[in-house]
């Protein structure tokens, strides 16, 4: 799950696949430049697509399996299918009821500026 402070799992995912696509294709770049070929040729270019993909699958396929472990482990929780329910505790409908009841009760604040205050 998230922590504040730092990227969502698929972000940083996303982030070191861009990275690690950008490694692959300089070092192809670099490699063809150094042998006298072509940095912008098609065969190059179709290299890098074959190697971009099967390095990136692994990372692309578990980000991506997380990412619907966490939603339906989210799912889950939200119909209380985690952990044993209490039939002794009260339904989050009363709760609800209750905390409504007790704010209408509760004294307004006064939002306006205190008496005697200047501009």
């Amino acid at each position: 799950m998230k922590r504040s402070g730092s990227p969502h799992l698929v972000t940083a995912h996303g982030l070191n696949l861009g990275l690690m696509g950008a490694a692959t294709l300089a070092g192809l770049v670099t490699r063809a430049a150094a042998g006298g070929r072509d940095i912008g040729s098609d065969g190059l270019l179709r290299r890098y697509d074959i190697e971009h993909r099967r390095a990136s699958w692994p990372i692309y396929a578990a980000t991506n399996a997380i990412d619907r472990l966490e939603s339906a482990i989210l799912a889950k929780a939200f119909r209380g299918e985690l952990v044993p329910q209490d039939p002794n505790d009260e339904p989050a409908s009363v709760l609800l009821d209750r905390i409504r009841a007790e704010r209408a009760a509760a004294p307004k604040a006064n939002r306006g500026r205190a008496a005697g205050a200047s501009a």
